[in-house]
């Protein structure tokens, strides 16, 4: 019978730290490209490390690293597991997590055991223009639709909206929806486009290639050092603003989930 010992923000952390130091030893190893962004690149610039309020890791890779790393990773006898919807049954997410086995999450939102403790991957695709951003956009929230449960965190008439729309969506497979999104992303090559950007997501910021694939840049994240956009700056601002401000005491508030070591 399995046992569960659940896990104080500070031991999540230090695990999340392990996979990402374990992920970045093996890209750097096989030649794969990998730069820390969004809160954990704020993280490295304004404090070195975590956001003090925060305990998750986000790392983006360019598309053919990306599925590459898909492709070797979990035949390299890491303790860890790379999770995608190509190559995880039952996992309904356009981009990769990397988690322990030995560890499961529960959400507040829905009360679900899911995968264990993780480092987000994000694929950056090349962007064509507005109208593949737009797409981008609506086969999300389709996907969104289509893939939830019930939220304790959303009113009784929106949890009510989306349930209409997913039983709209009865007949269309998870897995349809997961491969059209990948195609609208995948229309520009990476390296041949002047800006890139995490297309799956819909929103409208891009960056120039420039600004992440400039020159081999490190900096320090809590123990050690690890790869960032060498035009930083510039791709913090587009997504955040002013990011070395911080954001009001009410909003520093961190993920609503708990983990659990399991025996």
């Amino acid at each position: 019978m399995k046992t569960y010992k659940q896990l104080n923000p500070e031991e999540v952390k230090t695990m999340n730290l392990d996979i990402l130091s374990e992920v970045a030893d093996f890209c750097e190893k096989n030649g794969l490209r990998y730069y820390l962004y969004y809160g954990t690149l704020i993280g490295a610039i304004r404090h070195n490390g975590y956001i003090p309020w925060d305990d998750d890791v986000d790392i983006i890779m360019p598309r053919p690293d990306y599925e590459r790393f898909l492709k070797i990773f979990n035949e390299s006898g890491s303790k860890y597991v790379v999770l995608e919807d190509r190559i995880t049954p039952g996992y309904h997410t356009p981009f990769a997590k990397v988690h322990n086995p030995k560890t499961v999450i529960k959400s507040e939102f829905s009360n679900e055991m899911s995968f264990g403790v993780f480092i987000d991957i994000f694929p950056f695709d090349g962007v064509k223009d507005d109208s593949q951003i737009n797409k981008a956009r609506i086969l999300k929230k389709l996907l969104s639709a289509k893939c939830f449960k019930w939220w304790k965190g959303r009113t009784l008439a929106s949890n009510m909206g989306i349930y209409f729309f997913k039983a709209l969506l009865f007949a269309v497979p998870v897995r349809l929806l997961l491969k059209k999104i990948r195609e609208n992303a995948m229309q520009c090559a990476y390296d041949d486009s002047e800006y890139v950007d995490y297309v799956i997501e819909g929103t409208p910021t891009r960056v120039p290639r420039k600004h992440i694939e400039g020159g081999a840049t490190y900096h320090v994240f809590e123990d050690r050092k690890y790869r960032i956009p060498c035009g930083y700056d510039a791709c913090l601002k587009s997504n955040y603003g002013d990011y070395m401000k911080l954001p009001p005491k009410e909003e520093q508030v961190g993920h609503p989930q708990i983990a659990y070591w399991i025996d």
